[in-house]
């Protein structure tokens, strides 16, 4: 069976760091969703609502009259959660999280969700973040391919990395072992947002809607 750790990074800091940069990627992960969902087209006549999918509609509706419905913005809501359930692709599947792990006295996370651009950001504004991959199923990529050739490197250098990518295996098999959920071994710290910051967001979507 195949080991498959993407998006894995260490923290080279304190848990205390870790929390706080956390806490303001979530706060630009809310401005990336803010921009997204409000700027959606809305006005396409093929985007209905359907009663099927969100039995807490009254009928299948458009956004127009869904926006005229009371309590619009708890519906939304509604929607949004059920959508994160569900696990497909969809504009309004936000679920977003990072789990941390600490093993022999590191840290570890493993982003999930984030948007491939907005993580790329996020890994290159906050440089404690080294990526801490690891998969089986192919060639060890614990270095670029196109820049350092292994066919180019010293002996001493190919050991080097070969010696690292099997540390990487010991160490996530140590995480997470005998292939059980990520949750199920770290802190869980959610991205998206929940509770009156989730309203704030699906009231600015409503007012988007013409």
């Amino acid at each position: 069976m195949s080991t498959k750790i993407y998006n894995a990074f260490i923290f080279n800091g304190s848990a205390e760091e870790l929390i706080n940069i956390l806490k303001e990627i979530k706060s630009e992960y809310y401005e990336i969703l803010k921009n997204k969902l409000t700027n959606l087209n809305f006005a396409w006549e093929g985007w209905v609502l359907k009663k099927d999918r969100y039995p807490f509609l009254p009928s299948d509706v458009n956004w127009k009259e869904f926006k005229a419905l009371t309590c619009s913005d708890y519906l939304l809501e509604n929607i949004i959660e059920k959508e994160k359930k569900i696990g497909e692709h969809h504009p309004f599947n936000i679920d977003a999280s990072v789990v941390t792990y600490f093993c022999e006295d590191k840290i570890y996370v493993q982003f999930f969700g984030l948007p491939n651009d907005f993580q790329k950001i996020v890994i290159n504004k906050y440089t404690q973040f080294q990526d801490y991959h690891y998969q089986n199923n192919t060639d060890q990529s614990n270095y670029d391919w196109d820049e350092e050739p292994w066919e180019s490197m010293t002996e001493e250098r190919q050991l080097e990395l070969e010696n690292e990518w099997s540390e990487r295996y010991r160490i996530w098999n140590k995480i997470i072992p005998d292939y059980s959920a990520p949750s199920q071994n770290g802190l869980c710290f959610d991205f998206a947002p929940i509770n009156y910051k989730l309203n704030v967001l699906c009231n600015d979507i409503l007012d988007s809607i013409k």
